[in-house]
């Protein structure tokens, strides 16, 4: 289900919305879980089941005893998650890789079968994150499966982001189930959902059709290269910025205020800037998670390729990407 789709716009967002603002506060938490998994599951109920065992294996390790080996239970806490990630992501393109044939690929059809899940990226890495800072004590364990379950799938930032850490947004989950005394910034909110929508239609989808029409081949003249270069930049630019936005905006109807996760990132003027303008929050990961997990300055050069390799096969599972 899209943003910018009829059914989100015209049926499940009205009918979310007036429920959540209708019902007891006991019961919010439970309806944005509820509607979060039909968002999801919505073009398949393949991932939609492999994201709550994730989350139901993540709620459970987290719980054993905290005397157990750190290094241990992160590691099986990891390895899950990224086995999840990988089947449905990057198998193909091993596949591919080592040249399996089509008998190998018929064992792997379950997999192999559905589309990539939009927004299994996002969600793997923010409940990793979750689970790494309570095995390492950064953080409190959320004893409550529902609350912890609506801050993984909570759909606004489900398919685009941003990637948020719990400790950015528990005290507003517990707010939304224990009070009605939340400040929700109606007019702000749908004011960046009707600027997001703007983007996505006159810049995205505008910018997607101009691609199209002059795309790249051999016969192409270098005004037809240039204007399929240009659209095709400033397509993901606007997509990206279009998703972001929406989904600020709609954290606000239900009174979760998101992390800003770009910023007009074609302003930058060096590629430093730049990763600190686009995708904020997967940058931030990168660091907390990846290089300062691995030692951070002492092996610079060493990190920093782990961490821009890993960031390419992030966006797209092909050697394009790895480049």
């Amino acid at each position: 289900m899209l943003f910018n789709s009829h059914i989100f716009l015209l049926i499940f967002l009205p009918a979310v919305f007036t429920a959540f603002h209708l019902l007891p506060p006991r019961f919010r938490l439970a309806l944005l879980l509820a509607a979060s998994l039909v968002f999801y599951a919505w073009a398949d109920l393949k991932p939609a089941l492999f994201m709550v065992l994730s989350m139901i294996w993540v709620h459970v390790t987290t719980a054993w005893p905290a005397g157990l080996d750190r290094r241990a239970r992160s590691a099986l806490l990891v390895a899950f998650l990224t086995a999840v990630l990988f089947l449905f992501r990057f198998l193909d393109f091993t596949l591919g890789n080592v040249g399996a044939g089509e008998e190998t690929r018929r064992a792997f059809s379950f997999f192999l079968d559905v589309a990539v899940p939009a927004g299994i990226s996002f969600y793997t890495l923010q409940i990793i994150a979750y689970g790494i800072d309570v095995v390492l004590g950064r953080i409190e364990r959320e004893r409550s499966f529902v609350k912890f379950a609506t801050f993984i799938a909570y759909f606004s930032q489900l398919i685009a982001g941003p990637i948020v850490r719990y400790r950015q947004v528990a005290d507003q989950f517990a707010a939304i189930g224990e009070t009605r005394e939340i400040a929700f910034d109606f007019v702000g909110a749908f004011r960046l959902i009707a600027i997001g929508l703007v983007m996505k239609v006159f810049g995205t989808d505008v910018m997607a059709l101009l691609a199209q029409q002059f795309e790249l081949s051999p016969a192409a003249s270098g005004t037809d290269a240039l204007i399929s270069v240009l659209a095709y930049s400033f397509c993901i630019y606007f997509d990206f910025f279009a998703y972001s936005t929406i989904a600020i905006g709609l954290g606000r109807l239900y009174g979760i205020e998101l992390p800003v996760n770009f910023q007009t990132s074609y302003h930058a003027l060096n590629p430093k800037d730049f990763w600190r303008r686009w995708h904020v929050t997967l940058s931030f990961w990168l660091r907390d998670y990846v290089y300062i997990a691995l030692g951070g300055n002492r092996a610079y050069v060493r990190n920093i390729l782990i961490v821009f390799v890993l960031c390419g096969l992030w966006h797209g599972a092909a050697w394009n990407f790895v480049v």
